[in-house]
């Protein structure tokens, strides 16, 4: 199935009130945690845009989609989650990895540059002024 075709698809997915768009697999994968493994962009363009999307979502072990498109060196797709509302960049797998480290470990220079840029215009939510 093209790309083309599937984006349609989840674009008639996305309009019926009953598909829940966080919903997980036994495993915790969310859709956007799919799309975003497989650098399917135009799929996460979508996800993003739906109502009531948690951008911050975990599977098993952990892992967010900001984790796994980092992981998985999906650039553009870490673009796209950088921009979400509410992604937190300092989300860490169960070992205490976050994104930025991972993206270190397998020397992503790309999404590390991307990362470390997000991180410098996060705060840490230790050093967060309470409001």
């Amino acid at each position: 199935m093209s790309r083309l075709l599937k984006a349609e698809v989840v674009k008639l997915l996305l309009a019926d009130d009953r598909v829940k768009v966080n919903k997980a697999r036994n495993n915790g994968c969310t859709s956007l945690y799919v799309a975003s493994k497989f650098g399917n962009a135009e799929i996460v363009k979508l996800l993003l845009a739906a109502t009531g999307i948690d951008v911050n979502k975990v599977v098993d072990g952990g892992y967010t989609s900001l984790y796994v498109a980092s992981w998985m060196r999906k650039a553009e797709v870490v673009k796209l989650l950088l921009n979400a509302d509410g992604i937190d960049v300092y989300k860490a797998d169960k070992n205490g990895n976050t994104p930025l480290e991972i993206a270190k470990k397998h020397s992503q220079v790309e999404i590390v540059a991307l990362l470390s840029e997000a991180a410098d215009l996060s705060p840490p939510p230790s050093k967060r002024r309470k409001l």
